[in-house]
């Protein structure tokens, strides 16, 4: 996922063309109970001038409430994710793997990350000229997933609502969602639930076929109400 930091001052917006050279190949990382604990992601630059790059690793804790925060973990023994190198350079063209690396051993429920990905723009050569300067980076979402991952989600159909409860251990993707009466459809929202999430879309009215395409740890199937 796509994401744009900003700094600096309200004047004019100057957008590095270093950064929009960025290129990372994955979004989401999976970490499987029995297989391999690292996996590398690859960071291409494809632009025609070095590139600085920043890889930070933030902690999500209670994720997909309204409580959900994400931590930066500096002190390597409280670690459960590792990133390496945190920081690194791309020459014009060049590309270069980074390494993931789930240090703990899987827990009851999804333990989840986001990785943030991020060029470094060199220093302004006019410290005192006013601009606001646009970082594009990339934030990618990992997934440690128990060892023994269950599905166990809940939906039930009141009118025009649709209430979804996460009871199992694992995520649920909810995607490409459409309401449709006869032939006229309209997109619904995506979400993700983790572990205990619920979540609730309010349908055009009670008339309504609704479906979303159910992504979880064993795959994908489409589901209609």
């Amino acid at each position: 996922m796509l994401k744009v930091i900003s700094s600096g001052l309200l004047a004019l917006l100057v957008s590095s063309a270093a950064s929009a050279n960025m290129f990372v190949d994955r979004s989401i990382v999976e970490f499987v109970a029995g297989q391999a604990p690292q996996q590398d992601i690859r960071v291409s630059n494809r632009g025609n001038d070095q590139m600085y790059v920043q890889v930070e690793v933030l902690d999500v804790l209670q994720p997909g409430t309204n409580e959900e925060t994400r931590e930066a973990v500096t002190n390597l023994a409280d670690m459960t994710l590792l990133a390496t190198p945190k920081q690194f350079v791309l020459p014009p063209q060049g590309e270069r793997a980074v390494r993931l690396v789930a240090l703990a051993e899987p827990g009851e429920v999804d333990q989840v990350y986001r990785v943030n990905v991020t060029p470094i723009l060199p220093p302004l050569a006019d410290t005192e000229a006013s601009v606001v300067r646009v970082v594009v980076a990339y934030q990618l979402l990992v997934l440690v997933l128990p060892e023994n991952p269950r599905e166990d989600l809940v939906v039930t159909r009141d009118g025009n609502v649709l209430k979804f409860e996460n009871r199992g251990n694992s995520y649920v993707l909810l995607a490409d969602g459409q309401q449709c009466i006869t032939e006229n459809c309209s997109n619904l929202p995506t979400t993700r639930l983790y572990a205990g999430n619920s979540w609730e879309v309010e349908l055009e009215s009670s008339d309504v076929v609704a479906s979303y395409r159910l992504t979880t740890f064993a795959g994908s199937r489409t589901v209609t109400w």
